[in-house]
């Protein structure tokens, strides 16, 4: 079966209320006994056994407009003909209140979630990448040019071969960065062992990390003479 983007919201956000909520204190700290206290002690039974309240809002990030809420009544249908989901209602009528995974759909729901995780973290090691090989970039480069200016390639391939890094502007901000071969592989081989380390990161770790790479290479190529003075 093949989830358009509707059901993965669904499935990943109900698999998600019905941790959160199973995972909640029966006696929290400024609940008063009473009403208040047995509806939210009710809350975290029907989650432990699955069942969670319809939270489109929450699933979605934002306020459900009233042609959602009637999409997304269709999307819970196709879900529990497919087997993935079953809904109930625990208040009498017609509309369902909750919504239980079933195995499968629980199943359907974790690999999504896991999915999601990891383009995640791909997303942030991305980021944390870029910003890293800028923020060297700008140190270490003898040439900057603009490409508004038609720089000329040969020029620009002649000083990356001398291993003169060259940095490439648009609009003011760096988009690309001519380096040698030496270099290039210098900074693939960071890249794959930066890629490799799990998240959360730590300036602890960070700096582990650095010292773990730079530990046996001679740095000294990698800066202009000028610094080695």
């Amino acid at each position: 079966m093949k989830l358009n983007d509707k059901e993965k919201k669904v499935l990943v956000g109900v698999l998600a209320d019905q941790k959160r909520l199973s995972e909640l204190p029966m006696n929290p700290a400024g609940k008063n006994y009473g009403k208040e206290l047995g509806a939210y002690r009710l809350r975290i039974q029907d989650a432990q056994d699955g069942y969670v309240p319809i939270n489109l809002a929450g699933w979605i990030g934002r306020t459900p407009t009233e042609s959602e809420f009637v999409t997304y009544h269709r999307t819970y249908k196709r879900l529990e003909t497919s087997g993935l989901l079953e809904r109930v209602n625990f208040y009498g009528g017609r509309r369902s209140s909750h919504i239980k995974l079933t195995p499968v759909g629980r199943t359907v729901a974790r690999n999504l979630q896991a999915m999601s995780t990891q383009k995640e973290e791909r997303d942030t090691v991305t980021s944390m990448t870029e910003k890293i090989l800028n923020d060297n970039a700008k140190n270490l480069v003898k040439h900057r040019v603009d490409i508004e200016s038609s720089p000329d390639l040969a020029t620009m391939l002649g000083w990356a071969e001398n291993r003169e890094p060259v940095i490439l502007y648009r609009d003011g901000e760096p988009v690309a960065v001519f380096m040698s071969a030496y270099h290039a592989g210098f900074s693939f081989n960071l890249l794959d062992r930066f890629d490799a380390r799990k998240i959360p990161y730590t300036q602890e770790n960070l700096d582990a990390w650095v010292d773990e790479m730079c530990s046996n290479m001679d740095m000294s190529d990698l800066f202009p003479a000028e610094c080695e003075q």
